[in-house]
């Protein structure tokens, strides 16, 4: 996905990237959870720049992805696997792409790995970690061959954890122009 068709909807609040994520993952069919990761990536940078979600809302929220998620695991399953499988053959024009891939699947890490504590999850829980760290190794390897992604394709409001987007901290570099939502400004 091009970053300028994945940011172009910016104008978009957090409130109705709610409601296409849950649509996605009402949906049912097989690119649902890609969708809705899609969306739930944006719902985030949205929250972040314009904290238009109070923490109760956003609490209310998460719980019903995770209760929506835990029907949809084989296709977060496969989410994982497809980004790993990218991110190995990636280039240059697909470092947008893996480095979206990996903050959806950071935020399923962050706020729906009660999904993954059920029983019978073990080997899913060891297969995330070895593939997120996969994905760290890769998105430095891009970064370290292609530098930072242009100013315009960066997200303006994910956490500081989510390094990737700015793989290689630059003195004036866009990671000091664009402060995550959990940074002072």
């Amino acid at each position: 996905m091009p970053a300028a068709a994945f940011w172009m909807d910016r104008d978009r609040s957090a409130t109705d990237e709610v409601r296409l994520v849950e649509g996605a993952l009402e949906s049912g069919t097989p690119s649902a959870v890609r969708g809705a990761f899609e969306h739930l990536v944006r719902y985030h940078e949205r929250r972040g720049v314009d904290g238009q979600c109070d923490d109760g809302e956003h609490r209310r929220f998460m719980a019903r992805v995770t209760d929506a998620l835990r029907g949809h695991i084989d296709q977060v399953w496969d989410f994982v696997i497809d980004a790993k499988v990218d991110a190995q053959a990636a280039r240059d024009d697909e470092q947008f792409d893996i480095s979206w891939q990996h903050s959806a699947i950071q935020f399923f890490l962050d706020d729906h790995a009660a999904v993954l504590a059920e029983p019978g999850q073990e080997s899913r829980r060891d297969g995330f970690a070895e593939d997120v760290a996969l994905l760290d190794d890769e998105l430095r390897r891009l970064g370290e061959a292609y530098g930072p992604l242009p100013d315009d394709e960066l997200p303006r409001g994910l956490p500081k954890g989510h390094w990737w987007w700015w793989p290689a901290p630059l003195a004036d570099g866009p990671y000091n122009r664009h402060r995550a939502w959990d940074e002072p400004h």
